[in-house]
């Protein structure tokens, strides 16, 4: 990204604050009681630091805000290779039984 430039552009300016509704941050009452367990859902994770929300849980409840009760969560796509690697990942137990026949041999 070519941004910069080599002379600065000291021009004033006056910052406009964005509108935002006043109950943005409110959390409403449930509609039904599928929403009240979605609520509960997303109520249940972790949000205090970066990535330590369960993204399966975190993306259907997403899908549910989005589209309500009435639509299936569509199955994750998964590339070929992804399949193909996880084939080469050992289990840690299955690492440690290998070792242990070595060593009885």
């Amino acid at each position: 990204m070519d941004i910069f430039q080599k002379t600065p552009d000291l021009t004033p300016y006056k910052a406009v604050l964005p509108a935002i509704a006043v109950d943005n941050l409110m959390t409403h009452k449930p509609k039904d009681k599928a929403a009240a367990e979605w609520m509960k859902k997303s109520n249940r994770q972790n949000f205090a630091h970066a990535d330590m929300a369960d993204p399966k849980v975190l993306n259907a409840v997403i899908w549910f805000a989005c589209t309500g009760s009435g639509s299936k969560i569509p199955q994750t796509a998964q590339l070929p290779a992804y399949q193909a690697m996880r084939l080469g990942i050992a289990n840690l137990d299955d690492e440690e039984n290998v070792s242990k026949k070595g060593d009885d041999d």
